[in-house]
């Protein structure tokens, strides 16, 4: 992907690296992210996510070709991953089923929770 914006001379990727259906980044103070929020993907396959060491390289190697890589993680919404992976983000303490349909936008994080701003914080 990178080497074909490259080739059209495109400067810019927008990776979105969280949602209902899939957490797609190593977050190691956060391993049931990608340990059970990573799993899935839309339509029910493996899902899958960039360690940080993966995520790193794929960021130098954008750079070489003049590319910035804009990261994305939707907090508080579109969290149902985390919510899944996380019972006590959840307002009432208990984990979300994990989620590969295609309607998004119905999952929030508890907002009173102060581990919920922790969660944000740590990103």
């Amino acid at each position: 992907m990178i080497d074909f914006l490259a080739c059209y001379k495109m400067n810019a990727l927008h990776l979105h690296l969280s949602d209902d259906q899939g957490w797609r980044i190593e977050i190691k103070s956060w391993p049931e992210l990608t340990k059970r929020g990573g799993s899935t993907q839309v339509g029910g396959g493996k899902g899958g996510f960039f360690t940080q060491e993966q995520y790193i390289s794929l960021v130098k190697y954008a750079q070489e070709r003049y590319i910035t890589i804009v990261p994305e993680i939707d907090m508080p919404g579109h969290t149902n991953a985390a919510l899944a992976s996380y019972a006590e983000l959840n307002c009432s303490g208990k984990a979300t089923e994990l989620y590969t349909g295609t309607e998004v936008g119905f999952s929030t994080s508890a907002r009173p929770l102060t581990l919920t701003y922790k969660l944000s914080m740590m990103l």
